[in-house]
């Protein structure tokens, strides 16, 4: 049946729903008359909708904007502007019913654990986004046909026509890394049991605080870019503005995958690689100073232990020493001055204790 024809003729819903996101939007309402309609269990429903990685991926679900992991829809009026829908074509022509698999809209999930090719996000043929919602506008006809969902909603071809996405030399050796993990997600098996962590959320959680920080554009392109080519033989080129640090859902399947492959790389060894990928790099602590959240604790250890690059600088206790020395010695204190005894920059000086050049009896505020 159509979506639209089973929307409006049979669950009798307001047309506005064809404006959401339909996966990750709960509506009680739509669940009731659905578990009515089809006598399917409302847990079995709400199983077949995005929310049911709440608890896995992230703590709660946005109906309406960004969630980490999830492939935004960019959906305007009726419209849908990004690619995030994506889908096995081998999967769409084998299966007898044409179907969408729910864990194709997640930003790391990139291959098919089946058939071991890479997902396409838009049409082989006139390379539109992935909208089967708009699949039926307009017909007559009130059913489906069983293969309906794997052609084309703009110029009706199939999708799974066409080569598959190749995949480039320099690629080659670590796409092993990412169908273990796939096939790791799509089984529920625990993805990464050297961080031996509890719970899921942890693994992801820490998964993507960790891209976030290493794809900062300061960052990035401060040495981890030239580094990961280096070492990997990847060149992570960005299709965005490279004024932004866009997150990880934001960016192509290309980047996706690349990213992906990194950081996979990193944990087989972890946190030994990133050690190694951060030096000679201004990558450090300060990536994930402006977090509004505490880090993952196996994350945590590692960033604030293994990669604090801060200097030391003087507490307030060695500058007041320091002052006492440039009396005796009548040597002028002035915040230059005992900035060069203090090994610190001028600024860092007066920013730590609001020092004032040129004062003939400077003092610092005892330590609280």
């Amino acid at each position: 049946m159509y979506s639209h024809a089973l929307y409006k003729g049979v669950l009798n819903l307001d047309s506005s729903i064809f404006t959401r996101d339909i996966d990750r939007l709960y509506i009680p309402e739509l669940i009731n008359k659905l578990e009515v309609k089809t006598k399917q269990n409302a847990e079995q429903i709400k199983n077949l909708m995005l929310t049911s990685f709440e608890g896995q991926l992230f703590e709660k679900i946005n109906s309406n904007g960004f969630t980490k992991w999830i492939l935004p829809l960019g959906i305007y009026h009726r419209t849908r502007k990004k690619h995030g829908i994506q889908y096995c074509p081998q999967c769409l022509k084998d299966s007898s019913t044409a179907y969408f698999r729910k864990h194709w809209r997640l930003s790391f999930c990139l291959f098919c654990e089946k058939h071991q090719c890479l997902l396409r996000d838009k049409c082989p043929h006139c390379n539109n986004v992935i909208d089967y919602q708009r699949r039926g506008i307009g017909s007559q006809q009130y059913e489906t046909p069983a293969t309906d969902l794997s052609l084309c909603s703009f110029c009706e071809r199939p999708l799974w026509q066409g080569n598959n996405r190749k995949i480039s030399s320099e690629l080659e050796p670590y796409i092993g890394l990412c169908l273990h993990f796939t096939k790791q997600f799509t089984k529920g098996e625990p993805c990464f049991p050297s961080l031996n962590q509890p719970l899921a959320l942890q693994e992801f959680n820490g998964l993507w605080e960790l891209i976030a920080g290493l794809m900062k554009r300061r960052y990035f392109e401060g040495g981890i870019k030239t580094k990961i080519k280096e070492i990997l033989n990847i060149d992570i080129a960005s299709s965005i503005d490279q004024k932004s640090h866009p997150s990880f859902e934001l960016r192509s399947s290309e980047e996706r995958l690349k990213i992906l492959i990194t950081v996979l790389w990193l944990l087989d060894d972890w946190p030994n690689r990133l050690i190694t990928l951060s030096e000679g790099t201004i990558f450090s602590k300060s990536a994930y100073s402006d977090f509004d959240r505490p880090l993952c604790y196996w994350l945590r250890q590692v960033i604030f232990s293994d990669l604090d690059k801060s200097i030391y600088t003087a507490n307030i206790e060695e500058l007041n020493s320091i002052v006492k020395y440039l009396k005796k010695h009548r040597i002028p204190t002035t915040d230059r001055t005992v900035s060069l005894y203090a090994n610190m920059y001028v600024g860092t000086l007066r920013k730590k204790v609001g020092f004032v050049a040129n004062l003939s009896n400077p003092t610092f505020p005892k330590k609280t």
